[in-house]
């Protein structure tokens, strides 16, 4: 099975304060989502659950490719 992130991570945008987790993909950073302050009530629950969430992805597999692609009609 072929891992589909190698590289995650969490930065702390201070003037949102938010948690955003993003991705590694090929050459370009992509943004996955955010996790603020205001909704989880503290700033540790934020952070700890935006960290969780990066480490879930770097376990994310593909399990199944077709052998040809698909086009629409």
């Amino acid at each position: 099975m072929k891992k589909l992130f190698k590289q995650t991570k969490v930065i702390y945008d201070a003037h949102l304060q938010c948690y955003n987790v993003y991705y590694k993909n090929f050459l370009f950073w992509k943004f996955d989502q955010a996790y603020t302050v205001y909704d989880h009530n503290n700033n540790e629950t934020a952070k700890r659950r935006g960290i969780e969430c990066a480490k879930n992805m770097l376990d994310t597999v593909e399990v199944y490719r077709s052998t040809e692609p698909y086009y629409y009609p």
